[in-house]
C-alpha cells in the first residue's frame, strides 16, 4: 500500500525515476478498482430492490470517481518509469499523436486503428516493465 500511496504523493513529479515494483503495484491497484466498479454494476443490474440499486449506484459513482482520479498518477508514474529505463517520458504521448493522425486520415474506429493501438500499448507496457537502467542517468540516481 505504501508504494501505491507514494504514486499519489509524487503526482507532480515528472523528473525522477520509479521502480518496476511501484509500477506493478499501482497497475494492480487500478485494475482492482476497475473490477470493483464492474462488480457493483453487475450487482446493481441483477438486484431486485430499488434501495439496493440506489446504494450500489452511489458506491459505484464514488469508486468510478476514484478510478478516474487514479489515472493521473498512472500517467506520471509511467513517465517516471520510462525515465528509469533511461528514456524520455514524452514517449507516453506517442499513442495520442498516432491516434490523432489516424483519425485525421479517416481511420477512426477502424480495425487498422485498433490494431495500431494494441501494438503501441503493448510496446509501452514492454517498456514500463523492462529492467531499470543500472547506472545513474539524467533523471536520477540508480537505487
Amino acid at each position: 500500500m505504501k508504494t501505491v500511496l507514494n504514486s499519489f504523493y509524487k503526482i507532480a513529479d515528472f523528473k525522477s525515476r520509479s521502480s518496476k515494483k511501484e509500477m506493478v503495484s499501482y497497475v494492480l491497484f487500478v485494475i482492482l478498482l476497475f473490477i470493483m466498479v464492474l462488480s457493483l454494476e453487475f450487482w446493481r443490474v441483477a438486484s431486485d430492490s430499488e434501495q439496493s440499486k440506489m446504494i450500489s449506484l452511489v458506491i459505484q459513482d464514488k469508486l468510478f470517481l476514484v478510478f478516474l482520479i487514479s489515472l493521473v498518477p498512472l500517467l506520471t508514474l509511467s513517465m517516471r518509469r520510462l525515465h528509469d529505463i533511461n528514456m524520455s517520458g514524452l514517449y507516453i504521448g506517442v499513442p495520442v499523436v498516432i491516434d490523432l493522425a489516424l483519425r485525421f486520415a479517416g481511420y477512426a474506429n477502424s480495425p487498422i486503428e485498433n490494431g495500431v493501438r494494441i501494438i503501441i500499448l503493448g510496446f509501452l507496457v514492454f517498456l514500463c516493465f523492462k529492467n531499470s537502467h543500472p547506472k545513474d542517468n539524467d533523471y536520477g540516481e540508480y537505487k
